[in-house]
């Protein structure tokens, strides 16, 4: 019964990550694209001003969606698309956080632990599960 579940998340996972880039992409309608300050081609302004800054949100958005493409690809192994969506998902938002403005620094830790969990739950979670079955029995 909990492998069923399991491949639920499992199938789920993509999905999830298209729906995270979709939340990011959202900036468009919030007019909240943009990050710290840049100089490169593609940087955006704001109407009123004409300092240019990084779209960091579409950044987010790209990033998840490249996330979400990638775990589609990986095989039905119980736990390995859902752990490294959280893992992608997390070095995604790890990745864009130095370019989004902030006072305190942003969830650093809060992404680098989805990072570190994710990437456990991947490598070890059909092991973990197996040997979890196999001592109920």
């Amino acid at each position: 019964a909990n492998k069923g579940k399991l491949k639920d998340l499992d199938s789920v996972a993509p999905l999830a990550l298209v729906g995270l880039a979709g939340w990011q992409a959202g900036c468009l309608w919030r007019d909240a694209c943009l990050g710290t300050v840049s100089n490169l081609p593609w940087a955006w302004s704001q109407t009123t001003s004409s300092i240019t800054r990084h779209p960091t949100e579409l950044y987010a958005a790209v990033g998840m969606l490249a996330a979400a493409w990638l775990v589609s690809r990986l095989s039905w192994r119980p736990l390995l698309r859902a752990g490294t969506a959280l893992a992608l998902a997390g070095l995604v938002r790890l990745l864009t956080e130095p370019l989004r403005p902030s006072v305190t620094g942003g969830p650093t830790a809060w992404y680098m632990a989805a990072v570190v969990v994710g990437g456990v739950v991947a490598w070890q979670g059909s092991r973990l599960l197996d040997r979890r079955v196999s001592t109920s029995t």
